[in-house]
Parts: structure tokens; sequence; C-alpha cells
């Protein structure tokens, strides 16, 4: 069944692609009708039971619950029998074994599962449940009523029977999985051959569980007490008309699970970015904007800087003396948007925040590749005379293999080895100064902050390429190839990758069905 599940999405599915509503409705304004390009692969969707996708949507619904229940205090495994009575019966007059007919055993088993639930949920075997995760691995999570504080009340219920079926009754739970995006940042999947047009006139595309919570908190006083994790408590998903409906008391409710990136390079970077809760709330960087702040101390607050930095408040005060609160918050402000530009990121996306009045923010088309060809060219020149110089035989052998290879545009991967003081580090100088001298873009990324630090222009490999801490077989790099990272990747002449093996051989997976995809973007779009 697997195996069939497998050649459906790689034979005879559509090739997917995701990206937001506002990306697809900003691509059709500009008179795209070819959205084969456009967003990112899907490989494996979380409908498919067992994929990566799939068992993290499970994950979260549990530690959903838990989040609001709290620990569970059951966990129940449901397996299958192949000498339940049933399978013997209906194999009896044949000469077929269990395992010869597994559509059998899993129907079966579906049925037993449901009816275990129904057992659980709506005839209390163990008493009132308040939810109950309703897969083969079951968890309970019980009424404070009948929760289980001794040994002698978990000892008559703990069994390695099946329950009777005469005895055990039926039981279904649902849970909600609560979309969580900014505006017109929903996903969109659509095939690689479908019209813009089409896509983007679904009545779907455009509404999600999000917005649509927010259209009913304008006109309902009901919902308007709700925060949205509470509000699946009171109201129901209607898939088909796509809007949120009042539900009859004693349904299940559902959670909401949103996940953030891992990391900022600062604190108020991570406020911006991630949007994460803390002791500085989101909204209090609008005291940027200078309207609520009594000091500039104070917007430094908000953005993130602890009482403990004395130096950095005190360099703030001294700067506000000399140059006035207008100019300093201007500077400050071009200092966040810097910032924010080399995380793929701008103050233009939070619109409540003010934006620095300095032109030469980017004067550029792609600011990416600016910043990679700004560099002294002649300084560069005599740096890269002198390390070639310097040299040994077998560096100089690399150097001059690797350097043909991109002069002549041919590709390739190379793997250099070796331990520690032979001189790797000054060879990926060497080359970065050889490329850099010639006008041309290499990107240095390490596995490690250390070491991207003795690298020129270094980076890590996760933020530069921004490749996910947690991988899977079918993962993909969050690079838009229309984006100023995608392009600047099909400009780069040398991607050079210090202490590689320290990271999981997936990431190099990813980072190759990436390149591979926004090499095949570039070639199709010619």
């Amino acid at each position: 069944m697997e195996t069939e599940r497998l050649y459906y999405i790689r034979r005879q599915q559509h090739v997917l692609r995701c990206d937001s509503y506002e990306n697809l409705r900003n691509q059709k304004a500009q008179g795209t009708t070819d959205i084969s390009n456009v967003g990112q692969c899907v490989i494996l969707p979380s409908s498919f039971t067992g994929g990566a996708r799939y068992m993290l949507q499970n994950y979260l619904d549990a530690m959903s619950l838990c989040k609001w229940f709290g620990y569970p205090n059951f966990f129940i495994t449901l397996m299958c029998n192949p000498k339940w009575p049933e399978i013997k019966r209906f194999l009896k007059d044949t000469s077929l074994q269990p395992e010869d007919r597994p559509d059998i055993l899993c129907r079966l088993f579906k049925i037993k599962l449901d009816a275990f639930i129904k057992d659980i949920k709506e005839n209390h075997i163990f008493g009132k449940v308040e939810a109950c995760l309703p897969h083969s691995h079951i968890c309970l999570f019980m009424h404070s009523d009948n929760k289980l504080p001794t040994v002698e009340f978990v000892d008559p219920i703990i069994s390695a029977k099946i329950p009777d079926r005469i005895k055990d009754p039926e039981l279904y739970p649902s849970v909600v999985r609560l979309t969580f995006h900014l505006p017109n940042q929903q996903q969109i999947v659509y095939g690689e051959d479908d019209d813009i047009d089409d896509v983007l006139d679904k009545p779907s595309v455009a509404t999600s569980k999000f917005t649509s919570w927010m259209e009913c908190n304008a006109i309902d006083s009901e919902a308007q007490k709700l925060t949205y994790v509470e509000f699946p408590t009171k109201f129901v998903w209607i898939l088909n008309g796509r809007f949120w409906k009042r539900r009859k008391i004693g349904k299940a409710i559902g959670r909401i699970h949103s996940v953030s990136p891992k990391l900022g390079e600062a604190y108020f970077l991570r406020i911006l970015l991630n949007k994460v809760k803390g002791p500085t709330p989101f909204d209090e960087i609008r005291t940027v904007n200078g309207e609520t702040h009594s000091s500039f101390t104070d917007a430094c607050y908000a953005l993130g800087v602890s009482d403990d930095d004395k130096e950095y408040i005190d360099a703030i005060k001294e700067a506000k003396l000399s140059l006035g609160v207008d100019e300093l918050k201007n500077l400050t402000l071009l200092e966040i948007e810097q910032i924010l530009l080399w995380n793929n990121s701008t103050l233009k996306n939070f619109t409540k925040m003010s934006y620095p009045y300095v032109e030469s923010i980017s004067s550029s088309n792609n600011r990416l590749i600016t910043e990679e060809l700004d560099y002294d060219i002649p300084v560069i020149k005599n740096d890269y005379d002198r390390m070639f110089l310097a040299l040994t035989n077998e560096q100089r052998n690399i150097f001059l293999n690797i350097m043909s290879v991109v002069e002549e545009n041919k590709g390739g991967v190379f793997f250099i080895y070796g331990y520690g003081g032979t001189g790797k580090t000054f060879l990926w100088k060497t080359i970065s100064a050889a490329i850099r001298s010639d006008g041309n873009i290499v990107l240095n990324v390490a596995s490690s902050g250390i070491a991207s630090l003795l690298l020129s222009g270094g980076r890590i490999a996760h933020s530069r390429l921004i490749i996910s801490f947690e991988l899977t077989e079918d993962s993909f790099c969050k690079i838009n190839p229309d984006g100023e990272l995608g392009s600047l990747i099909r400009k780069s002449s040398l991607i050079i990758w210090d202490e590689a093996p320290m990271v999981h051989k997936h990431a190099f997976e990813v980072l190759d069905r990436t390149l591979k995809d926004l090499l095949r973007c570039a070639n199709s779009s010619i």
C-alpha cells in the first residue's frame, strides 16, 4: 500500500509547488502566466502516511493537547493480531495466510481502532476523558475527577487483553490544525501546469482559518472574547464553505501550534523575524517610531538591550546628545534595516514600523549581489598575489584544479580533506581572493560560527543558504527562485563550505535539490 502511494506521488500526481498567496498575486500583477518556476517543490505532503510532514503534524497535535490539558494519563498502543477470530473465520476455508491479505488486516484493524476509541470517548470505560489523540498510539487526557493518582487505581485498568467488542462501545475527536501566517502569506499548493488565473480565482486560496477568524472577530461579539487558541472551543471550521460556524456544546476542540524560526542574531531581530514571546512583546517595538517612548534608552529596551549592557546604553545617551533623537532614531532604523536585509527581510514588512529616510540603503536591483561585489579589487588582487606565492605544491595543485573548473564554468564538487593546521582555511582565502579579484562572486559558508569568522565574508551555512535545522529526506532550502538570494546563488561562481562533515548528509542533499530547482527555473525562463 505504501509503495502504491509513493508511486502515485512520484508518477501520477502533477508536480506540485508551494508559495504564498501574496507572491502569486504579485506574479499575476507582473503579467506572469507560467507558474511552473514560482515557489518551491513539494515532495511528500503531510497526507502521506508515515512521511516526515505527517509525523510532524501528529507530533504537533500531541504537543498542542499537552499544552492545553497537561500531561496525558494513558498511553495506549493498539496492535493488529493476525490470530483474531474474525481473521481466522475469514480464512478458514482457504489456503491463505493472514499476511496474504493485508487489505483485510488493515480494514479490520481500523474497525477495531474506531470501536475502541468510541468506547473510550462515549462509554467512558476509563472514566470521563477531556481529550484523545485517535491514532494507533492513543494518548488519553482524563478529566480531573478521573485521574489515576495511585497504583491501586491503575492496576485494575492495565491489561494485555484486547477489549471485548460486546462490552466496549465506539469513539470518534477531531484535532483542528489552525494555520498561522502574516497577511496574504498563506501557503497555496498548485500544479506547475496550472493556470495562475485559475489558481488565484479559487475562493479557497484567499481565505484561511486565520483570516476567517479575524473576520469573525469583526462581526461577532462572542468571538471577540476568545483568543485564536480558544476559538475552536466555540466554533467549528466548515471546510466546504471555508468559514467558522458556532459548534454545538460538547463537541471536540482543536489547538494551534505555530513553528517559528529557531535563531536570531540579536534579541530585537528575533522579535521582528520570529514574533516570539518574551519580556519584550513585539508591539513594543513601535516605540522606536518616537511616539511613545520618553527617552531613546526606552527604545533600546524595546529592541532587546538588557539592563546589564551599560556601555551600550551610555553610548546611546552620548549619541542622543550629539545627534538628537530624530537623527539617532533614523540611524537606529537604518541599522535595523541593514540587519534585516542581511537576514532576508526588511522593515517594509512591518507596517507599524518607521522606515529610514536614507537613499543609500540599496540602490541596486539586488542588494545581495551588490554586497558580494562590494570589494576593493586592487587590494584583493594584491592579497591574492601574496597568498598564491605562499601556497605549497599540494595546495597549488588543488587551487589550479578548482580554478580551471570555475573559469571554464564546468561545474563540479570538490572535497578537500586535511587535519588541523594543514592550511585549508588559507587555501579557501586564496581561492576566494582569486575569484573576487576577477569581479566574480564566491560564497563562503561554514558549519559553525567560529569557522565562518575565519573566512572573508563568511556566514553560517544554515543562515546563508536557509537550511532548516530539522532536516528530512525530502526537505528543501527556503529559497525563492525569483528572490534576491536565488539570483545571488545562480550568479555565484563557487560555494566554499568549510567544516562540511560536521553536518548531517541531509544538509547536502537538501542543498543539491535546491540548486537543481534554482537552475531548472533559471534555464526554463531564458
